[in-house]
């Protein structure tokens, strides 16, 4: 907490075990301090196979936190057609 100051952007927390301290960064995160927050779990990314698939979508995760999108569509579109289904 006391590393956190005004140009904090956002706090990434890599984390042994989610069990109680995960709920703490979230809760100090955004109700306290108003950052956005990521957390992640150390034993995931102790897997070299899936090390790159994994810190793309913490990257991705971030993006989005901070305001960025993931995908963008040109609207408009010739010959659209959308249909939303709630069943």
């Amino acid at each position: 907490r006391q590393n956190v100051n005004s140009h904090t952007d956002m706090i990434v927390c890599v984390l042994e075990r989610k069990a109680g301290s995960y709920d703490a960064i979230k809760v100090l995160c955004c109700k306290t301090l108003g950052i956005p927050s990521q957390c992640a779990l150390a034993k995931n990314m102790r897997n070299p196979k899936r090390l790159s698939s994994i810190c793309l979508k913490i990257l991705q995760q971030m993006n989005c936190k901070a305001g960025g999108e993931l995908w963008r569509v040109q609207i408009p579109l010739k010959s659209l057609m959308i249909v939303g289904i709630d069943v």
